[in-house]
């Protein structure tokens, strides 16, 4: 008899494991017709499994999406609602609920709820833009920039699209500096960012505020970044806000005289208010340590070039123009010499005087004079003698100085 129990137990037990996995077997068959159902016809969906969250989710949105009376979207509602109790990671239903909220007038509501949603995913590119808005409107700039972070490093395009706003409320207290702090972070949108930031579109005073900003972070603009911003000033003639806004971003210990690093020792800075060198098929020009820095120009060419040139910022009265140089090489012609002339195509104010070959250095010296008016900047260039090649001929400069003259 105990036998015979012992067998109907087993029996029983195996045929309510049996059972279980049939029950589970269904579940899961059932749980997978709904869901593929429910992106098709969320209704339908609901039919064979009412209490399926996932398709109770799409029904709400269906109904969202297609509601024309006040009835219809009460129904999405409760869909939502019934679809959460189920899901409570689903987004769908929180995005409704927090649409239903706004509609009516609980902006604090559905700000509530979509902070919650945010909490759970940040995927969700339209949760995010309502949030970056509501923030923005609201004055919270570190959370408006904080979503719109996740858009852009979501979207290639959203750079583009958020750009211009992020930038119409830099000059709002504290706005900068927090977008400041952001690019610091060197974002993938940054590159994208600071090429509206910078650009035509933008106005300078703007730009500036967002450069200055960014020179107190670990990461400050770079000189690619701030190229196009003085590039604009000096091509509108704003020639000393150019070099203002050029000389305050510069690092600590940076040089300073009337000729900035006279010494061609590669002192930090972007042209035009540092040297830039040409490099062309005619000629090259590279900076050697000779006794101490110096500029090599080696020329092949013929005709006018300018080798080097720097943009200057010297207030009116008279100044004196030194260096040393060394003249070789083969061919016939003259050696390049330096020029300093007004911005803006204006009048000739110094020329070194010419020098002939030798085998050692040689010094030379012009003066000069800045008039009071019509010569705000002032270019220094390097350039080949016009119409006359000089061959293969080297030709270095060092200890280049510009002097104020009593």
């Amino acid at each position: 008899m105990p036998g015979l129990l012992r067998s109907a137990g087993s029996a029983l037990r195996g045929l309510g494991l049996m059972l279980v996995g049939v029950a589970l077997t269904w579940t899961v068959l059932v749980q997978g017709v709904t869901r593929e159902t429910a992106e098709r016809d969320p209704e339908a969906a609901i039919l064979i499994n009412p209490e399926d969250g996932f398709a109770l989710s799409r029904a709400a949105e269906t109904q969202l999406a297609l509601a024309a009376t006040p009835g219809e979207r009460e129904r999405a509602v409760s869909l939502a609602r019934r679809s959460l109790l189920r899901e409570p990671l689903e987004g769908g239903p929180l995005r409704i609920l927090a649409d239903h909220a706004e509609r009516n007038g609980g902006t604090t509501q559905a700000r509530r709820i979509r902070i919650l949603l945010d909490q759970r995913t940040r995927r969700d590119a339209e949760n995010e833009a309502w949030l970056f808005g509501d923030a923005l409107n609201r004055g919270d700039y570190s959370a408006a920039f904080e979503h719109a972070d996740v858009l852009m490093r979501q979207d290639v395009n959203a750079p583009g699209r958020l750009s211009p706003v992020l930038v119409s409320v830099l000059e709002a207290q504290n706005a900068a500096d927090v977008m400041a702090r952001m690019l610091a972070t060197r974002p993938s949108w940054r590159e994208a960012f600071m090429r509206y930031a910078v650009s035509d579109a933008v106005e300078p005073r703007t730009a500036g505020l967002l450069l200055h900003a960014m020179a107190r972070t670990p990461a400050p603009p770079t000189d690619y970044e701030l190229r196009p911003l003085i590039a604009r000033l000096v091509e509108q003639g704003r020639y000393r806000q150019a070099y203002a806004t050029w000389r305050a971003l510069l690092p600590p210990g940076a040089p300073e005289g009337p000729i900035y690093d006279p010494e061609f020792a590669g002192a930090p800075g972007a042209p035009p208010f540092n040297w830039r060198l040409a490099q062309g098929l005619a000629s090259s020009i590279m900076v050697i340590n000779h006794d101490g820095p110096a500029l090599r120009v080696e020329s092949r060419g013929t005709g006018a070039e300018t080798l080097a040139e720097q943009l200057l910022v010297l207030n009116p009265g008279r100044y004196r123009l030194s260096g040393r140089m060394l003249f070789s090489g083969e061919g016939a012609g003259e050696a390049p010499l330096w020029r300093l002339e007004c911005a803006g195509g204006g009048a000739l104010l110094a020329k070194a005087p010419d020098v002939p070959r030798q085998v050692s250095w040689r010094g030379f010296a012009v003066e000069f004079e800045v008039p009071v008016g019509g010569c705000e900047a002032q270019w220094l260039r390097l350039g080949a003698a016009l119409d006359q090649g000089f061959g293969v001929a080297e030709a270095q400069f060092a200890r280049l100085r510009i002097e104020r003259r009593a």
